[in-house]
């Protein structure tokens, strides 16, 4: 990249260009949000197997500011993937440092540091709660309108016969 092109906002993909905007609260499906945890989940297995953070799991947009996320499925699991990276950057510091190496303690992904372990814990308890909540009254309704509809398409099978 030439020096003309860095901060150039079209050609410098590190250039901020919506300075002072807020984010736009999505409304989505938890299909939608099931397929992020699970891309999220195969850029930690790619992560794991040697290649760039910032490559793999920070691909994920959602994890660049947890916080302002307005889904709570979604904001509870991005603050879990922080405490996650953060405990396996400590196994892997705490190895190194027995081993005698000097490996890099960096950490520049500093947001997990605002929520402790135990409300992160408590954030996930409440969010499985509530899709519990969720998955138990859409199987009532189900169960309601379907044994109606079944006697129904049994009646009409009687007078037809």
């Amino acid at each position: 990249m030439s020096a003309i092109e860095m901060m150039d906002p079209k050609m410098d993909a590190g250039m901020l260009c919506n300075r002072g905007g807020h984010a736009k609260p999505l409304n989505f499906q938890q299909a939608v949000a099931v397929s992020i945890i699970d891309a999220t989940m195969a850029c930690i297995v790619s992560w794991l197997e040697g290649h760039s953070l910032a490559q793999t799991v920070f691909t994920n947009l959602y994890l660049h500011q947890p916080h302002s996320i307005h889904d709570k499925t979604l904001k509870a699991y991005c603050i879990a993937i922080y405490k996650l990276l953060d405990c396996i950057r400590d196994c892997i510091n705490n190895y190194g440092y027995r081993l005698g190496s000097n490996p890099q303690t960096g950490n520049t992904y500093d947001v997990s540091h605002e929520v402790n372990e135990h409300k992160c814990i408590g954030m996930l308890r409440e969010q499985e709660e509530e899709l519990n909540k969720k998955a138990r009254t859409e199987d009532e309704i189900h169960e309601n309108v379907l044994p109606s509809s079944a006697a129904d398409h049994k009646e009409r099978l009687t007078v037809r016969s």
